[in-house]
């Protein structure tokens, strides 16, 4: 299925609404406050990506952005870090996070605002699941985690479409995962122990140790380590996939399948573990407490108005459709809008909360550094 080119739909997007072009910067960090109008914005995005969307989001509000990211083998676990260091004294307005896991611990620890539009997304049918407990954050657009395959080593008919695949004797030594202490790799192990229990994720990622795995810096290096024919196949995500065949490569996905009934019922031992269907994991949006913009508010009596946009534009109908139409191919969650953009279809996903996933993220982390020892 051919890709949509990202920058065609940027530039349809920007036809869509015509605005005043906004001063966009980028900031290694945030020392000083931010000045009047100012937003400060944390996010784990792809920096490609996040400034392509936040240049759309310029033309059409005034004001100005302060961007920070982080590093593609610590995102999203190095800015949660930075977000709790900073809680006596926020330096970020907003959080948009490609992952769920890092914004529900910044939930847990009292870090977040409730956001008033949630209530509104409740109104049209938002997923109850992806709506935090006193509306502290959001979920939109989706991906999902994948097993990714070197189509010149594997066809389709014989690719992994489990987990347990992977310890077939032929992939001996050809796998590859992210490092597992960051990113949707740890939601995904963490997710494994919450859906099957401790012991079988241990045995599991014992197996894959035992059978050579091999660590990379993030999920795009697994699937350029697939394309490159390093490795035959590895856990990866959506949206890594697609960019690597964007870039021409031989590589390809496969979503996780859903075992029978009576197969997973059977499958209570042991390190192949059943297969329940791929984990789906949203982005997700937050408001810190307390950030610099609340605080000039509360000091001179005036609105968060650059806050609430941003976030209102970050949970908006065009914001979905620009994520579908990029090289990322997020699903929509907006009811409706999935059928009419091009997305990878997911018939059935892993059934686990993503609350008790991330509660499992400690005890999945110790396994880790048990089993793995990376």
């Amino acid at each position: 299925m051919p890709l949509i080119d990202r920058r065609e739909a940027i530039a349809r997007a920007l036809a869509l609404g015509a605005g005043s072009l906004i001063s966009l910067a980028a900031l290694p960090s945030c020392r000083r406050a931010p000045a009047s109008g100012e937003v400060v914005l944390y996010s784990s995005v792809d920096e490609p990506l996040l400034r392509e969307i936040m240049a759309v989001y310029a033309s059409e509000q005034e004001g100005r952005v302060l961007l920070v990211g982080d590093t593609e083998a610590t995102k999203t676990t190095g800015l949660l870090q930075r977000l709790i260091a900073e809680r006596a004294n926020p330096r970020c307005d907003v959080w948009w996070s490609n992952e769920a896991f890092s914004t529900i611990a910044l939930a847990r620890q009292g870090l977040l605002e409730p956001l008033p539009i949630a209530s509104q997304l409740r109104e049209i049918g938002w997923p109850a699941d992806l709506i935090g407990a006193g509306g502290t954050w959001v979920g939109f657009a989706q991906r999902a985690r994948v097993i990714v395959h070197n189509t010149n080593r594997i066809s389709n008919q014989s690719a992994p479409t489990a987990l347990a695949d992977l310890l077939r004797p032929e992939f001996k030594g050809r796998i590859g995962i992210a490092r597992p202490q960051f990113g949707t790799t740890r939601g995904h192990i963490a997710a494994l122990v919450a859906a099957h229990g401790p012991d079988r994720a241990r045995a599991f990622l014992a197996a894959l140790k035992q059978h050579g795995v091999r660590i990379y810096d993030g999920n795009s290096q697994v699937v350029a380590a697939a394309a490159q024919g390093e490795i035959d196949a590895g856990l990866t995500d959506t949206d890594d996939v697609f960019a690597g065949r964007r870039n021409g490569w031989p590589v390809d996905l496969t979503l996780e399948r859903v075992d029978s009934p009576e197969a997973i019922a059977s499958n209570t031992s042991g390190p192949a573990l059943p297969s329940i269907g791929p984990l789906v994991i949203p982005n997700t949006v937050a408001r810190i407490r307390n950030g610099p913009e609340s605080r000039a508010a509360k000091a001179t009596g005036s609105s968060t108005g650059a806050t609430d946009a941003l976030i209102s534009f970050l949970l908006s109908e065009k914001l979905e459709r620009l994520l579908a139409a990029s090289e990322a191919r997020n699903i929509p969650v907006r009811p409706g809008l999935a059928s009419q953009v091009q997305s990878v279809a997911i018939p059935h996903s892993m059934n686990v909360r993503l609350e008790d996933v991330e509660s499992k993220i400690d005890e999945a982390l110790a396994i880790v550094a048990e089993t793995l020892g990376a």
